[in-house]
């Protein structure tokens, strides 16, 4: 039992942010969601550079590769012109 105290208190703090944060009212389709945001902010919680914490989620929202000026200012000079 030993084992499992540490995933039951995963579990128990997730419990208490969804009804302290949420007020218990969670759609079932977005509980995934929710539950990576808990994960997220469960494994930087003792991040000793707070700065990077929001650099890290834009860097999770936004998931595509960088796109080079030469694209962006040719398809800018097309639809212009």
């Amino acid at each position: 039992m030993v084992f499992l105290s540490r995933a039951h208190l995963a579990i128990s703090l997730f419990k208490r942010w969804i009804l302290r944060t949420l007020q218990g009212g969670v759609p079932h389709n977005y509980l995934e969601d929710y539950f990576n945001e808990f994960v997220f902010r469960f494994n930087r919680r003792k991040s000793a550079s707070r700065g990077k914490l929001l650099f890290r989620l834009a860097q999770q929202a936004t998931p595509i590769d960088p796109i080079p000026y030469k694209i962006i200012s040719v398809t800018r000079r097309i639809a212009v012109g």
